[in-house]
């Protein structure tokens, strides 16, 4: 078996590349499920806790998943130029840009549940998504960078 610098077997970056795709698509699925049956995961949580939330709660849910699956499409978009090898097309740039967009409307709208529902989950998921954000920002930043590099590497050969 094949080893690489660290001493760690080296993986096949095909299978890597297309796991990522894979786990894109599931989790597009997942999150699609888990809106359809959001009133009855609701109902259960209220069973559990004794906490009244009420269908308002269901319908401020239903509305932060459409930010968070357009960012999966994203997700899944960058996962398939990452497979064709064109890492620094200006299509990623693009839609990391666009997984900016949608954790900022995020942020506002958990900002909003935080303020309405005065509910330590969203608290926590407003956090989250903080912290997604920055991350996407870095990536973006690293992303240009690498395109830079990428131009000039080549118009020195």
């Amino acid at each position: 078996m094949e080893c690489n610098d660290f001493g760690a077997p080296k993986v096949k970056r095909g299978l890597i590349k297309k796991s990522m795709i894979g786990l894109s698509i599931l989790s597009i699925a997942a999150v699609v499920i888990a809106v359809i049956f959001l009133p009855f995961l609701v109902d259960y949580y209220q069973d559990l806790t004794n906490r009244v939330l009420g269908y308002t709660y269901v319908i401020f849910m239903w509305i932060t998943s459409v930010p968070f699956i357009v960012m999966l499409v994203y997700f899944l978009l960058i996962s398939l130029s990452l497979n064709r090898e064109k890492v620094f097309a200006d299509k990623v740039l693009r839609y990391i840009g666009g997984i900016q967009i949608c954790l900022l409307i995020e942020i506002a709208l958990y900002l909003y549940g935080v303020i309405w529902y005065r509910f330590v989950l969203t608290m926590v998921i407003l956090l989250g998504v903080v912290i997604l954000l920055v991350l996407a920002t870095l990536f973006k930043e690293v992303v240009k960078d690498g395109k830079e590099y990428y131009t000039d590497s080549s118009l020195s050969v």
